[in-house]
């Protein structure tokens, strides 16, 4: 039976969505995090059954389970860095007899079960799969079998990511896949990219800085919300904003990597590429 896993952090104001809070505070940064995890389950509803949340910090899951509804199973995360958590979940889930296994975030909550289903149907003919962000990072991981070391060694939060365990994998004689790149809400521009993709996102508009919420709650006559002024701005209703374009572009077929020491083929869902980075383009046929 296949499993997805989707990594959760309980939402507390300054520990969540930190780089977005830099640019629109931190209690206005929680709320948008809210609602990134909330998001990513209503488009996944559809594999319920097959998803578990693993949830930080550990004593968190009960919190969680009234937040989210105790439809969704949960269980903590373990480990001191991110690669220990996965590489902890993973393995877990292979040992309670679950193959393939795909690991998200709720970073990137335009993810859907359509991309979902894509990464799943490219795992019976390879090793690994990885949704690429425009950073270096990664959204999406899937594997097909036990595979630990791949997150040792590895930059979390650079640019590296994508570079690093794609080199680990060809090392370790895996074959890979590229699901077509995406992107993480890290920054107020990926912000508004996602409010405009998506009509249901539930936020009212992309928030400015403190500073010019200063301004503009002066301009509008608003007294400063409780907690530092963000609650007046998110009372606005969802339809004060223009969606300026509706869904997102047909998803194109991932790219398949193998190693390089091993002959490539066309399938029909994945397309090989030869030692090459995320948004690599598939072999020209002559």
């Amino acid at each position: 039976m296949r499993r997805l896993l989707i990594f959760v952090k309980e939402p507390v104001p300054g520990q969540v969505k930190t780089r977005l809070a830099a640019e629109i505070g931190a209690e206005a940064a929680c709320r948008v995090y809210r609602r990134c995890v909330e998001r990513t389950l209503e488009r996944l509803v559809a594999l319920r059954d097959e998803i578990t949340l693993c949830v930080e910090p550990a004593e968190a899951m009960g919190r969680l389970q009234a937040w989210l509804g105790s439809a969704w199973p949960v269980q903590p995360q373990h480990g001191a860095t991110l690669g220990e958590r996965l590489a902890h979940a993973t393995d877990s889930a292979f040992a309670e007899g679950m193959r393939p296994v795909i690991v998200i975030g709720t970073d990137s909550p335009w993810i859907d079960h359509l991309l979902i289903e894509e990464a799943f149907s490219a795992m019976p003919r390879t090793d690994l799969v990885l949704g690429p962000t425009a950073d270096g990072g990664y959204y999406l991981v899937g594997l097909t079998k036990p595979a630990p070391g791949l997150f040792r060694g590895i930059s979390w939060s650079t640019s590296q990511v994508v570079g690093q365990t794609l080199a680990t994998a060809r090392a370790s004689g895996m074959t890979s896949a590229l699901l077509p790149e995406g992107y993480d809400i890290d920054r107020l521009t990926e912000l508004q990219r996602w409010m405009q993709e998506d009509p249901a996102c539930g936020l009212p508009h992309p928030l400015p800085h403190p500073a010019q919420r200063r301004g503009l709650r002066k301009a509008q006559g608003l007294r400063p919300a409780a907690g530092g002024g963000v609650d007046t701005l998110f009372a606005a209703p969802v339809q004060s904003w223009r969606v300026l374009r509706r869904g997102a572009p047909a998803l194109p077929r991932p790219h398949r990597e193998r190693s390089h020491d091993h002959q490539t083929h066309d399938t029909p869902h994945a397309a090989h590429h030869r030692g090459k980075g995320p948004g690599a383009s598939p072999p020209r046929r002559s």
